[in-house]
């Protein structure tokens, strides 16, 4: 709302928190923003076409080099070399992690204490705001809030049954030809524990966002991702029992890695004369390249550390939120988890890579700065 209690261009409902038609809410500014080609699909794209290039940079780069196609190849040779491509291929995966983790944490902020970063920053956090699945919004199509907590639910299911659709489809051709059964399944496991890795923080963001509500003096309550929608309705008491088991549904997920990773702890940590024997051993272990996902950046005694950032993303993106509507209580909570995950990852250092550790005490540095900054 503006000085004079008018809603701003876009806003509408109680305190101005519902956009109108034609226009979609900007996790980045805090604010409601009129709809058009760009601004609906630009984040589709990028995220799509991240995707594509990390999946083909996985696939087809060779230390650097990108096969040529053959009717290509009397111009441009055998392969291309391309330095940028290759430094991204060799990057170490831990890194990946701790930089991802990173922006979805910090990308967070702005709605869970109500606030909006200065230019340029916001200008920044608008083109990662995929981060958030942003690209599944529906504000721009009538449909409301709660439609973007479905959409953003079912994105990664359906991910997922691809994933294994595809191993099905693979296996079946295998067979035909006597293939490697093992390495594909290995290769599939570790596609479905990455879907995992990547969209369960963001999805419990909108899970959760859906049962944020703000209570008005006249005793009305409306919810805080979208007023439109008024939280005493029938219609959202019904989609409450349907949150809740999307809710139950993908909070069991990092439970999958607490299964995977406990069955075979001795393994993840053998006992060895000395800590980078330990790390050979495991990491020579054929039984357990189908899960080396979860362990394979991090050292042998702390195996269990991917399981502990999950949920330390849940809670900064998801849980966050739900703790009152006093914005100060929030910024002190986050500020002193951020502080937390500091003293952990100086002190314990959980990654193999000693330059990811000393990355990650920066990073963790970085996220306090922003929760004191808002």
């Amino acid at each position: 709302c503006s000085v004079d209690e008018a809603c701003a261009a876009g806003s509408t409902g109680p305190m101005c928190g519902s956009c109108e038609t034609n226009y979609k809410f900007s996790a980045a500014n805090q604010k409601c923003e009129k709809c058009s080609t760009s601004t609906t699909w630009v984040s589709a794209f990028l995220f799509i076409g991240l995707v594509g290039i990390v999946g083909a940079a996985i696939w087809t780069i060779r230390s650097g080099e990108v096969e040529i196609p053959n009717v290509l190849k009397p111009m441009f040779g055998d392969s291309i070399h391309i330095p940028i491509l290759g430094i991204l291929y060799n990057m170490e995966s831990g890194t990946l992690k701790l930089l991802w983790a990173t922006f979805q944490i910090i990308q967070s902020i702005n709605f869970n204490l109500s606030i909006t970063f200065p230019y340029p920053y916001s200008a920044i956090q608008r083109y990662l705001s995929f981060f958030e699945l942003d690209f599944l919004s529906t504000d721009c199509y009538k449909s409301g809030y709660l439609l973007s907590v479905y959409l953003a639910s079912a994105f990664p299911i359906f991910l997922a049954i691809v994933c294994w659709s595809l191993f099905g489809v693979r296996r079946f051709m295998l067979i035909a030809i006597g293939g490697n059964i093992k390495k594909l399944w290995d290769e599939h496991m570790h596609a479905f524990l990455l879907i995992i890795y990547v969209f369960v923080p963001p999805v419990a963001n909108k899970q959760f966002r859906a049962l944020n509500c703000q209570e008005l003096a006249d005793g009305q309550s409306y919810l805080r991702a979208d007023t439109g929608i008024n939280c005493n309705a029938d219609s959202y008491k019904q989609f409450v029992v349907y949150d809740a088991c999307l809710i139950f549904v993908f909070q069991c997920l990092p439970l999958l890695y607490v299964a995977l990773l406990f069955r075979v702890r001795h393994k993840l940590n053998p006992k060895a004369p000395n800590k980078q024997l330990a790390l050979e051993l495991r990491d020579h272990d054929e039984s357990l390249a189908s899960i080396s996902f979860l362990f394979s950046d991090y050292k042998c005694s702390r195996w269990y550390f991917e399981i502990l950032d999950l949920y330390r993303r849940i809670f900064f993106v998801g849980v966050l939120p739900l703790i009152g509507n006093n914005q100060t209580i929030k910024t002190y909570i986050g500020c002193g988890l951020a502080l937390l995950s500091t003293v952990y990852f100086r002190e314990l250092t959980p990654f193999r890579v000693e330059f990811t550790n000393f990355l990650a005490v920066i990073a963790q540095y970085v996220i306090l700065l922003a929760f004191m900054a808002a």
